[in-house]
Parts: C-alpha cells; structure tokens; sequence
C-alpha cells in the first residue's frame, strides 16, 4: 500500500473490530513499523472506545497492566480522530498514504459510504473486509468480486483492489458462546438466537440443547416472543 501509494479503508464496526484494528495498529506503531496516519471517522466506534478507556481494568490482564501504567493499547502517535465533515473533504482531496477506519462494518451506512463512493473507482484504493459480511450488504457484495454495485443508489464501477481478513470478528465463537452460557449460575430456560445466518444459527442450538434442556429459540426478523 505505502509503495503504491494507495489509500486503504478498513470499514468498521463500533464494538470490537474496531478496538481489534486499533490495538493492532497500535502494536505496530510501537514496533516503529507504521509510518502512515490512521484515520478513525466513525463516531460512534470512537465514543464506543472511550467506553474500552474507563474500563481498561477489564482487559486481559498484560493489557490492564499495560494501561495501568499510562501506555493505552488503544492509543498511539499516528492516529488520528475526524470529527468534522470539512476533514472528510481534505482526506478525499489529500493523495498520501493513510490507513481509514470507517463506520459501518457492512458498508451500509455512516461516514463509510462517502469514503467508497470516492475510494471504489480509483484503482490506487484499497479496501479492507474484516470478518464476516452479511447477505444482502454492500459489503457481502464487494467480497463477492462484484464490479459494479449501488451506494446509496449510485451506481459504482469498483476498481479498488478489495481483501478479505478472516477471523477479525468481533464476535464470540460458537464454543466460547455454549462455554459462557454453560457457566450462568441461575442458567436461562429459554436461549433466543436472533443473530446470524440460519445454517450457523440451527448448529448453534444443536449444540446448547446437547448441553442442558434448555429450549433454543431462532427468531426472524420482526417476530414477537410471548416471554
């Protein structure tokens, strides 16, 4: 990227990937291997890690050690915050380096889709999937290879060179989720799953009623459950 000079956009989500691509980032700047600004427009990820800040005690135990004695994973020299629309409009006009870090993750909503519109035609951009991309999303389609696709209703020649990151999900795992609710202490009767593709949805409650007798739950959207 920094020998093409290209621009690359990481689209993100508030909670999770987001502090994922900052804590690495991070790592890196600390490494003196990042020699390129970060820019983080997406304001709700950014209150969402002020959130992470005031708990940092929470991290795993190296990085609350880390915070604790005043170096935040989360922090570091090269990043920087875009809190105004007139800072969007210097970044499009800028042709330097810079990683992006934009909201929303499926690319279907938020200060994202003004960084693809101008990023998708021009062959010098980069535009980064971090785990999973739901159907039906912008973002499913640019992993899909798609050439052509809508933002928000125009139409769109993707030129951009697209990658995929696998396992960056901000999300637990079908065994960490079965793990964490095998330990509830006053354990629920009813688990509603209400979030995910189906296939992995019905895997999931096979496996949580294998575990107890627990009655699993796979709501669509716009149903109402009678608790």
């Amino acid at each position: 990227a920094f020998s093409k000079n290209r621009r690359v956009l990481f689209p993100t989500f508030a909670i999770g990937r987001a502090q994922n691509f900052l804590y690495r980032f991070g790592k890196l700047s600390r490494a003196n291997k990042l020699h390129v600004p970060v820019l983080f427009d997406a304001p709700t990820a950014i209150f969402a890690t002020g959130v992470y800040r005031r708990y940092s005690e929470q991290y795993r135990p190296e990085l609350a050690r880390q915070a604790q004695a005043g170096d935040d994973p989360l922090d570091f020299d090269e990043l920087h915050y875009i809190s105004k629309r007139r800072e969007m409009k210097e970044i499009k006009r800028s042709r330097e380096p810079a990683f992006v870090m934009a909201g929303s993750g499926f690319c279907d909503g938020g200060p994202v889709m003004e960084h693809l519109r101008h990023g998708l035609p021009n062959p010098d951009y980069t535009v980064v999937l971090g785990g999973f991309t739901a159907p039906d999303t912008l973002s499913r389609a640019l992993a899909n290879g798609e050439r052509e696709v809508s933002v928000e209703g125009t139409k769109i020649q993707v030129e951009a060179q697209i990658l995929s990151l696998e396992g960056m999900s901000g999300h637990a795992d079908g065994g960490t989720i079965v793990d964490w609710v095998h330990g509830i202490q006053d354990a629920p009767s009813i688990i509603m799953l209400n979030h995910g593709e189906d296939e992995s949805r019905l895997a999931l409650a096979k496996r949580l009623e294998a575990v107890r007798d627990w009655q699993v739950l796979r709501t669509a959207g716009e149903e109402r459950v009678e608790l």
